[in-house]
């Protein structure tokens, strides 16, 4: 997949930190004239979507990296849609629930998974993964039971250990190229396969997925929904980004397929289900 790109000169307006900065004010407003910020939040943020041309945004240096904040293109834009979209539809299902720190951070969750779609270069990718995942433990957290809090910590230990690895691949490859474009990885060094594991994780690839039928059915409602909507297609998303042609990985896809389908047959709620059915149509994606 190429695509030749261009360095916009024109005014640059991330939609995730669009979202972060309505979802911090948030708590300051009360009742109805909450419930009609947060869908007009995520209302505005699919506007700046839909308004952003192919492109290249929000570039800088910093001791010696190139940061891209925003690459635009067919694939990047094609998941900021729907990730945009989801989050509207999410908002609106979740206008009856009163808790302000599960609005906050499924509203964060959102944006650094918007984020990750345009990041341009894998230190701004690694910014919002890691965002991703302190934001979303939260959805976990707020069911207030037990088992969820258990759950939670060892949802977050496993990403942790995601973001880890790919901050690994991320310094050797630097190292090694003096780059840290979020390109096709062409090499297979000790960096690829590291970034390849961390992105891995998240897609709930076996035998790196038990977290997901661990954690997802222990969350809210609310929170079940963002989750099954965002982190495994967030990490579908950086897979074709970073490893298309992957061979492996299409015969991971149909593994992860088979086993979502076989899986739902043992869970104990609905919820479970539906959530591990999610998951498995998510590695139709990756197949592809």
């Amino acid at each position: 997949m190429t695509e030749t790109m261009t360095l916009s000169s024109g005014m640059w307006l991330h939609p995730s930190l669009v979202m972060i900065f309505g979802a911090l004010l948030t708590p300051l407003i009360r009742g109805n004239a909450q419930k009609f910020f947060r869908v007009a939040l995520a209302l505005l943020v699919i506007y700046i979507a839909f308004s952003i041309e192919h492109g290249i945004y929000g570039q800088f240096n910093v001791a010696g990296m190139d940061i891209v904040t925003g690459r635009a293109d067919k694939l990047s834009l094609a998941f900021v849609y729907v990730f945009s979209l989801i989050t509207l539809i999410a908002t609106i299902y979740s206008l009856h629930v009163k808790d302000n720190i599960q609005h906050v951070t499924s509203m964060i969750y959102a944006a650094a998974a918007i984020g990750v779609a345009l990041a341009g270069d894998l230190m701004t990718l690694y910014v919002f993964w890691e965002m991703m995942m302190l934001a979303s433990v939260w959805l976990i957290w707020r069911r207030a039971t037990p088992t969820a809090y258990t759950s939670g910590y060892r949802y977050i230990l496993v990403h942790a250990v995601s973001g880890v690895l790919l901050l690994a691949g991320i310094v050797i490859m630097y190292g090694e190229t003096g780059s840290i474009a979020f390109e096709q990885m062409q090499t297979q060094n000790l960096a690829f396969y590291l970034i390849l594991i961390g992105f891995l994780i998240n897609a709930a690839v076996p035998p790196f997925g038990a977290w997901l039928p661990d954690a997802y059915p222990e969350a809210t409602i609310t929170g079940a929904i963002f989750l099954s909507a965002l982190t495994t297609k967030t990490a579908v998303y950086t897979l074709i980004r970073g490893f298309p042609g992957t061979d492996f990985l299409i015969w991971m896809g149909v593994i992860m397929a088979l086993w979502g389908w076989f899986t739902r047959f043992w869970q104990t709620t609905s919820v479970a289900c539906l959530l591990i059915t999610s998951s498995a149509r998510s590695d139709i994606w990756l197949q592809a």
